[in-house]
């Protein structure tokens, strides 16, 4: 980082942000990495490149069980991958709420889209930070399950 650049109309001067105080896509991609780097602890998960081999990945898990996968397509063509755990891992991926931030030249800023894991779609030039979360559970299954809880806690109490 060396500061903003010297005037708003040149993109590819110095820093990452322009004079006007915009953010320049690098520093939108650090800011992907920065999120996934909240995950500390690494992650073995399956990365498939649907046509080329350009796609570089980092995965990483958080302490609550989210995992973050940190995908960049250095090719100018876009392409498609899957994302996939280990079968030695017991995990299953369809319980997972999977969304995409992307950052890329066709689009101002970081953008936000639940996907399928099994198809998801990249620009060439394009950053994704895949976000893998557990979605809470419902009103019904929660206050089930508290009532379960009471219930065993209740019992305890009797012993």
């Amino acid at each position: 980082y060396r500061g903003n650049d010297a005037a708003p109309e040149l993109p590819t001067f110095f820093g990452i942000y322009r004079a006007n105080g915009d953010p320049k896509k690098t520093a939108l991609a650090f800011n992907l990495w920065s999120d996934a780097a909240a995950h500390a602890d690494q992650r073995e998960l399956v990365v498939t490149d649907g046509v080329r081999g350009d796609l570089w990945a980092l995965a990483a898990e958080n302490l609550v069980g989210d995992i973050a996968v940190l995908v960049s397509n250095l090719d100018a063509a876009p392409t498609s991958y899957d994302v996939s755990f280990a079968s030695a891992t017991g995990l299953d991926i369809s319980q997972y709420l999977v969304r995409v931030f992307e950052v890329s030249d066709s689009i101002l800023g970081i953008s936000e889209s639940v996907v399928d894991p099994q198809d998801i779609a990249i620009g060439g030039h394009t950053v994704h930070l895949v976000t893998l979360t557990i979605p809470e559970p419902s009103g019904l299954a929660l206050a089930a399950f508290s009532l379960l809880a009471t219930m065993v806690a209740g019992r305890r109490r009797r012993w």
